[in-house]
């Protein structure tokens, strides 16, 4: 069975280092893109930017309650999008591909080069495939730091499950873990802080190991069509 190291492939980096990172990692070619005029003029329907928001963020990375509130209004305003990833395994190693989302509950990653792996959330399933078309071995998002953002959709931040908050004039940071240990590892969200779009993440697993993913060349939507997140099985019916 494919192991669950892969489910951590939808995951960021945590600290100022980690959007220093995402902007100029070693290996990486430009992961993180301005966005385009027409991008600028879509993301301006959002939620207010984070200009000020490190005003509501104590030192010791300790959250005001509208600090919180603006960063979930900047997820729920999160638009369809699709565009390119890079991501850096928990070994170092890099892998490219292209990615759909339509948050909260569908994801799709296809990978290229040496993998050919289909990572695909819909629901409440992650489904993982080795290659296009092959057999899926499927997980439950509450196995996983994904489940942390879902939580994020469904209901108010709590504090309680915020381990940290960083905001300058370039990122936002937000680091989440499970304050009562239900959903095992963290999760930690970056935005640019002018227009509060998701440029990435990071998680840590339950075994500790960290995965990083860069999202770049986003192109937003209203929406995707749903056979976008089918999980197609087809090469061995026979």
């Amino acid at each position: 069975m494919k192991k669950l190291s892969w489910l951590v492939a939808l995951t960021l980096f945590s600290g100022v280092s980690l959007a220093q990172e995402l902007e100029v990692p070693p290996n990486f070619e430009s992961p993180v893109e301005a966005p385009s005029e027409a991008q600028a003029e879509t993301q301006a329907a959002g939620p207010a930017s984070a200009q000020g928001l490190g005003a509501l963020v104590a030192s010791d990375g300790t959250p005001s309650a509208a600090a919180l509130t603006a960063i979930r209004q900047a997820l729920l305003a999160l638009k369809p999008q699709s565009g390119e990833f890079v991501q850096r395994a928990p070994n170092g190693g890099l892998i490219e591909g292209r990615f759909d989302l339509s948050l909260p509950d569908k994801m799709r990653f296809a990978y290229r080069g040496s993998s050919l792996t289909v990572v695909t959330v819909a629901g409440p399933w992650i489904s993982v495939q080795e290659t296009p078309g092959g057999e899926a071995n499927r997980y439950p998002v509450s196995a996983t730091p994904l489940q942390l953002l879902r939580d994020s959709w469904e209901k108010p931040i709590d504090p309680t499950h915020v381990k940290k908050l960083i905001a300058d004039e370039r990122f936002v940071e937000l680091t989440l873990v499970d304050g009562k240990g239900d959903t095992p590892g963290e999760l930690t969200l970056i935005f640019g802080a002018a227009e509060l779009q998701l440029r990435g993440w990071q998680t840590i697993d339950a075994q500790g190991q960290v995965t990083q993913v860069a999202l770049r060349s986003v192109t937003y939507v209203d929406a995707l069509p749903n056979e976008t997140f089918f999980v197609d099985e087809e090469e061995d019916s026979e």
